[in-house]
């Protein structure tokens, strides 16, 4: 009896909410030429419907219920159903398309792009954490492929990021010529330097020119695409905008730390090796490190303790460690990125003053990048906008210290891997007086 009571007003309400609904009807037209709508996507919360040949729709809804109407190249419209069922409108012509993408020595509106171009939207890459803009555009332009080292700048201080933006299988892209056209400013150029020094707060906007038509516009030198870079260049309304700012990130390899083995554990290992191979696990090429204590019973080995050698190769002041170099490598990094940009001017002239800092202190020991940006834009204009004239000044300094490899030119990230972890981080300081003792010193020397 209990559940029939409350089955009967959900009955009643959904009863309700259904009688409430009608068919509602009406036509899409374009504002721009009064012309039907053919394939306007029309929905509410329960169903979408697409506009007929001749603009026209039907779908059921209920008074004050809000419907939406979306379609390419239109701008999406939004109207709340009334106690008519009639329901008209006319689309206009979305911003996208009237948007001004600058593609060389000419700007032309979205809708009349014939090219390939890609427009990266700003409000993804400005607070990237990352050093140059250039790394900030990764997965951000479709086709556009980077490989960096991980470093801050993705090249540690040797040989630039292979930037590839017309696909790998382009033949231009094999070897040392796959770097793409930079047009700054209008200023071509083909070193990643200066696109990756400039400070991304300082950036009016990015276009990629992905297809072969660049070529028409910069010759050979976009055979490998061509990326434009507007910087802003002060304000209109006759107002000082003084504007701030400042991010704080942290970066850790912690939760990608492969699992490595201990003193004790390779050592277990090695013991397991050799017992294997029927061998004497006491008298191998470890022996200076590991001896082991075990029952010598090749058909059921029993191990049942690992004897370290308390020093490296018997060296007093390297005593035996049980290191984690990944640990050891490894630290947190702090990144810091913060930029102070002063802009004015009215409908005849402007400037820019952008101060930008950057600070990553290394995720690897020892190891840091800082950059200073300092961009002066200033434009004016007379004669009745006849003549105009500017400058646009950019000043960089970066600072870094970069990862190293060994004797054998092994990178320290593959070495934290490798390195048995019997050899200590530092050696044991021997004090003065034992230095000055030649018994003790012809000992450390032996």
């Amino acid at each position: 009896m209990r559940k029939l009571q409350l089955l009967l007003p959900m009955l009643l309400l959904a009863f309700f909410s259904f009688a409430q609904q009608k068919i509602i009807t009406g036509r899409v037209l374009n504002k721009t030429n009064n012309e039907p709508l053919q394939g306007v996507t029309v929905q509410n919360k329960n169903k979408t419907v697409l506009t007929d040949s001749a603009g026209r729709f039907s779908i059921n809804a209920a008074p004050g219920e809000t419907i939406q109407f979306s379609y390419a190249g239109m701008s999406t419209t939004k109207l709340k159903v009334s106690q008519s069922s009639e329901l008209n409108l006319t689309m206009e012509e979305g911003n996208d398309l009237n948007q001004v993408i600058v593609t060389g020595y000419k700007s032309e509106k979205k809708i009349d792009l014939t090219g390939a171009v890609s427009i990266v939207q700003l409000r993804n890459i400005k607070n990237s954490p990352v050093s140059s803009p250039m790394l900030a555009l990764q997965g951000q332009v479709p086709g556009l492929y980077i490989q960096a080292d991980g470093s801050p700048t993705g090249s540690n201080g040797g040989t630039p990021p292979t930037v590839i933006i017309r696909g790998v299988n382009n033949l231009k892209n094999i070897g040392a010529t796959n770097s793409p056209l930079y047009v700054i400013d209008a200023v071509p150029t083909t070193r990643y330097e200066d696109f990756a020094n400039l400070n991304t707060n300082s950036i009016s906007s990015i276009q990629v020119l992905k297809d072969a038509s660049a070529s028409s516009i910069y010759g050979s030198r976009a055979a490998n695409g061509v990326i434009i870079v507007t910087t802003k260049n002060g304000s209109n309304n006759g107002k000082t905008h003084i504007q701030l700012n400042s991010n704080l990130s942290w970066q850790t390899n912690k939760p990608w730390q492969e699992p490595v083995l201990s003193s004790n554990d390779r050592g277990v290992a090695l013991w397991r090796a050799a017992v294997n191979d029927k061998s004497d696990p006491n008298n191998n090429s470890t022996r200076e490190i590991y001896q082991y204590d075990w029952n010598n019973d090749y058909s059921n080995p029993v191990l049942n303790k690992v004897l370290i050698n308390p020093f490296v190769g018997g060296d007093t002041s390297e005593p035996v460690g049980n290191t984690n170099w990944q640990d050891a490598l490894y630290k947190t990094a702090m990144i810091t990125n913060t930029d102070v940009s002063i802009a004015g001017g009215n409908d005849k002239s402007g400037f820019l003053v952008d101060m930008g800092y950057y600070n990553n202190n290394g995720l690897i020991q020892y190891t840091y990048f800082q950059r200073y940006n300092v961009r002066i834009n200033s434009h004016t204009s007379a004669f009745n906008d006849k003549f105009r004239f500017g400058e646009n000044l950019q000043f960089s300094r970066t600072s870094q210290r970069n990862t190293s490899t060994d004797a054998g030119g092994a990178p320290p990230q593959d070495l934290a891997l490798t390195l048995a972890p019997t050899i200590p981080v530092y050696k044991r300081m021997v004090n003065m007086r034992d230095r000055l003792d030649p018994d003790i010193l012809t000992e450390t020397i032996r």
